[in-house]
């Protein structure tokens, strides 16, 4: 099936911002990498920021409804800690040069942050911080909790090939390992926060 124009800018944008970081992205690199000129680059996206912007909202459009939807159903807190893990690791597969995208293009510009998703970080620590107060969960700091769990999802991800070499693995050896990331992830979450109520 043929690459559409804009899904050619967009890939090819995708590895100058993880190569070069977003500061050192050039808009005529991406139309070199897109076998494009750059005018027409400028037709699809006005500016570099733009066109940042529009692949972060492109990754996590998916992601973020189906994270608030584990929010909203009745389950138990533990059930919904493992929708969420889940959550992040199908993203993180899904697209595994993202951490690495974005960890590179924030190092370099920092202002970029504010095209992050903040809300959904927002409704994940008053869901802990819910489920603390009401003794579902033991007494911790729910945002240190927070980036203990996502740090195990995303750490594999960012140290791919560092950690593939430590390990031994080779590139498929070390893709069927990580489907296995997600029971691992839910041991050490049972004992940092284990439930004391079903609800």
């Amino acid at each position: 099936m043929e690459v559409s124009t804009e899904e050619k800018i967009i890939q090819a944008a995708e590895k100058i911002f993880v190569r070069d970081g977003f500061d050192g992205a050039r808009m005529q690199d991406i139309a070199n990498e897109a076998e494009i000129n750059k005018a027409l680059l400028h037709y699809y996206f006005r500016s570099k920021e733009k066109l940042f912007e529009h692949i972060l909202q492109r990754k996590m459009k998916d992601f973020i409804p189906r994270i608030q939807a584990v929010l909203r159903k009745e389950m138990s807190v533990m059930d919904k800690l493992e929708g969420i893990v889940d959550g992040y690791l199908r993203m993180l597969s899904q697209n595994p040069r993202l951490p690495i995208f974005l960890l590179y293009s924030t190092y370099r510009n920092p202002a970029i942050m504010q095209h992050m998703p903040h809300e959904i970080f927002r409704d994940l620590i008053a869901f802990i911080d819910d489920a603390i107060q009401k003794k579902q969960l033991k007494k911790l700091d729910p945002s240190q909790f927070l980036l203990s769990l996502l740090g195990m999802c995303f750490f594999p991800f960012v140290a791919w090939p560092v950690a593939s070499h430590m390990l031994e693995k080779s590139e498929s050896e070390y893709v069927a390992f990580l489907k296995g990331r997600k029971v691992e992830i839910m041991k050490v979450i049972r004992e940092l926060a284990y439930e004391t109520d079903s609800s």
